[in-house]
């Protein structure tokens, strides 16, 4: 046999196929948020979405669509993105460079236009804002707008035609107004007159002027603008939207009445869910309007609150689960032993003050008479809140254990209440029948580690299996059956996020609009007299 001397190859011997599965995260592993984000808060609070934060960009947005329009360039929404696109990096620029150093919080395009503004450059190259096709408008505004009745989308019926591309609505009477509005505030900046639709780099001197007009900030200080944003929302008077201005009306009277309650409101997520569902409970049987959006923004805040009890059974059950399984997973019975004889095994913890014992052969009818003495007295926000810092399963049952405790009977509150509190998704328990699940299970008799294998069973296992599945090639897989074993994979066991009632950008929003202000060297929030006025007219 002879040996012979070979050169490496240049490239690979073999090309492999694009991998068949992507692996990624998945924001919703259990199915809790799209009850609220597509069942609840389309009802709830139309027209505003988590993301569409920022009042000015409802007249920035109809600016620029108007511009496109008298220009007359081409008629798809691609140039059309493309032209949005390029001036929303100018306008955030402007923000950035703000000289009351305001951050321009969540200004679009921040990713790029901050380090680019830090750098002070002579002058700045014309850039996008967003990869996404169209831009910010898009992803965060656009939807809104067309719930507004501002924008027509490409697609939708324009007269006699389908237009191909977004437009302005020309039979609203507040669409020219929000675009008027911007324009007006910008009309006499050098940018506007001389550099807005050419190609050449645009001077920082020139951004700097535009940041005095356009900066998000800026909005406080133009009246005109800030009451034409706040009829677009509250004042229009189509009949078929009727019943959908009037819920977001009374969605930011409800926000406005709580701050004017609870200043720490405007700045909290807890504060939010503690004031509405004391609101709640104060007036639950009167039959009026503050009462009924009370019921409603109740029950969401409930929700919530039994949401975060499962993420806490959700988040100890993958850590540990990963940590302790065998290479191949765990057969059945081995998961029964992990759930019963580890998760449930004897223990104890603080609530209230008071040491919680439990055993998992105890009844857990016993378990949920301790946690109720020892929980007597506090809030659906603080146990909420104590499941969250104790992130373990039997926290989250003993959480379960006291909701269930304190929720209303169906039938003894508003409608609103139950409507909400009826809303489930395809895969996930809403909360009405999470509860009565609960109070099923607490009939069986069962022992604590039974029940808690029964709640992983209901809550964590199935939905988090099916929902993985219905989202392949994308694999949000943090555990999966193969061939009899459960298999953790390590993907991520993080606590999803408990909040999907948007009071971000309900406070945002309303503080743009001038419905509330910051006052004194603390910035206490305090209502202005239009937030009042709101109230008044929404409430009476």
């Amino acid at each position: 046999m002879t040996l012979v001397a070979v050169e490496p190859a240049e490239g690979p011997l073999v090309e492999w196929v694009t991998p068949a599965l992507t692996i990624k995260r998945g924001r919703d592993p259990l199915g809790f948020q799209t009850i609220t984000l597509d069942r609840i808060m389309p009802a709830l609070l139309p027209g505003v979405l988590a993301l569409s934060e920022r009042a000015r960009y409802l007249t920035i947005y109809p600016f620029l669509l108007s511009e496109y329009q008298q220009r007359r360039l081409a008629a798809d929404n691609a140039s059309l993105g493309e032209f949005i696109r390029l001036r929303e990096y100018e306008l955030c620029l402007a923000m950035q460079l703000c000289p009351r150093h305001c951050g321009a919080s969540k200004a679009i395009g921040s990713d790029r236009a901050r380090p680019d503004a830090r750098a002070e450059p002579d002058e700045f190259a014309r850039r996008l804002a967003v990869e996404s096709s169209m831009g910010g408008y898009g992803l965060y505004y656009r939807s809104p707008l067309v719930d507004l009745d501002i924008v027509i989308p490409a697609g939708a019926a324009l007269g006699e035609t389908t237009t191909r591309i977004d437009v302005l609505h020309p039979a609203s009477e507040h669409a020219e107004a929000l675009a008027q509005a911007f324009r007006e505030a910008i009309t006499e900046t050098t940018y506007a007159k001389h550099y807005m639709n050419g190609v050449d780099p645009i001077p920082l001197d020139v951004i700097r002027e535009l940041a005095e007009h356009a900066c998000l900030c800026r909005l406080r200080e133009r009246p005109a603008e800030q009451r034409a944003i706040r009829a677009a929302y509250f004042d229009q008077v189509r009949e078929d939207r009727a019943e959908q201005v009037q819920q977001r009306r009374r969605a930011f009277a409800l926000f406005l009445d709580q701050v004017d309650r609870h200043p720490d409101v405007a700045r909290h997520d807890g504060a939010f869910r503690r004031g509405t569902i004391d609101a709640f409970h104060e007036q639950r049987t009167q039959a009026a309007s503050r009462s009924e959006a009370y019921a409603s923004w109740g029950a969401l805040a409930m929700k919530e609150c039994v949401q975060d009890a499962v993420s806490s059974l959700w988040t100890e059950f993958c850590r540990r689960g990963l940590d302790v399984q065998e290479h191949d997973g765990m057969s059945r019975d081995e998961l029964h032993e992990f759930v019963t004889g580890r998760l449930a095994g004897a223990g104890a913890f603080e609530l209230g003050g008071k040491t919680v014992a439990w055993r998992p052969d105890q009844p857990l009818s016993e378990y949920r008479q301790t946690v109720l003495t020892a929980a007597e007295g506090l809030h659906w926000e603080d146990v909420r809140a104590w499941t969250q810092q104790q992130n373990t399963a039997m926290s989250g049952m003993a959480a379960l254990l006291w909701f269930e405790a304190h929720t209303p009977p169906a039938g003894s509150v508003l409608g609103p209440w139950e409507w909400v509190a009826l809303q489930d998704s395809d895969h996930q328990s809403g909360l009405l029948r999470t509860v009565t699940a609960v109070r099923g299970e607490l009939a069986t008799n069962s022992a604590v580690g039974e029940a808690l294998m029964w709640a992983l069973r209901t809550f964590v296992l199935g939905p988090h299996e099916v929902i993985a599945y219905s989202k392949l090639p994308e694999s949000t897989f943090r555990f999966c059956w193969e061939e009899g074993r459960l298999r953790f994979y390590p993907t991520g066991h993080d606590r999803f996020a408990p909040s999907g009632a948007r009071r971000n950008a309900l406070s945002s929003l309303s503080e743009d609009m001038g419905l509330w202000e910051r006052v004194g060297e603390d910035d206490v929030p305090r209502l202005t007299g239009e937030g009042r006025g709101l109230i008044t007219r929404v409430f009476g």
